[in-house]
């Protein structure tokens, strides 16, 4: 499986040990110290973003009228055995049927420091 990094971040993961306490944790889950695994997946240099459009309408009572249309950018098309990953804004944007795109879930789940920055996630957010 390739991951790509459609963030301005490096985005961490972190996936516990299958074994806690146990004496098998390169067995079941790879890490050496019952902390679980981390990985660092490095953004890719190519960044997913939100541009608006906005397209006049008419006019009323002398104002312009306006609709805004808000779309991604710089989003591959699905590739197999890929998994992009963009941020939080962006994932609200991307169809439901993508299913190789995900954004990392910096919620009451993410790991953080003693100055509440977050170090990990633990989850990945989809589409809805």
């Amino acid at each position: 499986m390739k991951y790509i990094n459609l963030t301005n971040n490096i985005v961490v993961i972190h996936t516990p040990c299958q074994d806690p306490g146990g004496l098998h944790h390169d067995t079941y889950c790879g890490c050496s110290n019952g902390e679980g695994n981390y990985f660092n997946i490095l953004p890719s240099g190519k960044v997913a973003k939100i541009e608006v459009k906005e397209t006049f309408i008419r006019y009323l009572f002398g104002t312009q009228c306006i609709r805004r249309n808000k779309f991604v950018t710089n989003l591959p098309e699905t590739k197999e055995l890929t998994v992009y990953i963009v941020s939080n804004e962006v994932i609200d944007f991307i169809p439901y049927d993508r299913i190789d795109v995900f954004a990392p879930d910096i919620g009451v789940t993410a790991l953080k420091d003693k100055k509440d920055k977050i170090k990990a996630v633990t989850r990945l957010i989809m589409s809805s």
